[in-house]
């Protein structure tokens, strides 16, 4: 930084060679997010040992609902949990056509 002005803009110091001239940061939006697959894995073994997992997913599925995200991935981890937090028991007076 320059001596006379010391604080100054980034762009300022480095037009005086005094710093490496700025670089913005990139955005938010260009980092990438992991997939749904990967979040409900992170999810399930971030589960303790021995807990309700239907319980549990939908304790995750209530947060979802309540930020009210309407991103295709968002709901499609919806459907992961959904599918954990049903009883998953097995109707035998459904028949395949």
């Amino acid at each position: 930084m320059s001596p006379e002005r010391p604080g100054g803009h980034p762009a300022d110091e480095a037009a005086r060679g005094n710093v490496l001239p700025f670089r913005p940061r990139p955005r938010a939006s260009t980092v990438a997010l992991p997939s749904p697959e990967r979040v409900f894995a992170d999810w399930l073994v971030s589960v303790p040992a021995g807990a309700d997992l239907g319980a549990a997913a939908r304790r995750e599925i209530a947060r979802i609902d309540l930020r009210g995200s309407g991103h295709p991935d968002v709901e499609y981890l919806r459907t992961l949990l959904l599918a954990v937090a049903s009883d998953c028991t097995w109707r035998r007076d459904v028949r395949s056509l």
